[in-house]
């Protein structure tokens, strides 16, 4: 479970950080990459390292808290504090993220019995 949590932490900490990273390298992407990021990408990234959380160790709570934990390094780095909103929100996806992997993991340990 170690080994998995730091996998999903890793991936979920990249996905955070890579666009803005870009658009301080890149001024003129941030026109087009600003609210991707926020709205699309980061959601997508905590939605599927918390299927495979959940898909691991079953229903993972606390994944969620670690999603939206990770994301606060990144707010105050390259946001303000305006977009902690969208911490509750990766949070909320999260749970539902680890919802679905659960029903993967209890499916999979349904067969194997």
């Amino acid at each position: 479970m170690r080994k998995s949590l730091i996998k999903a932490a890793a991936i979920q900490l990249a996905a955070y950080s890579l666009i803005p990273v870009v658009n301080r390298l890149f001024p003129g992407s941030v026109i087009y990459t600003f609210l991707s990021d926020l709205w699309l990408l980061n959601p997508l990234a905590a939605l599927a390292t918390s299927v495979y959380m959940g898909r691991k160790c079953g229903f993972c709570w606390w994944y969620a808290l670690v999603v939206a934990g990770l994301f606060i390094p990144t707010m105050f780095l390259f946001y303000n504090e305006s977009a902690a909103v969208f911490g509750a929100v990766y949070a909320l996806v999260s749970l539902i993220g680890c919802g679905i992997g659960a029903f993967i993991y209890k499916q999979k340990r349904k067969k194997g019995q």
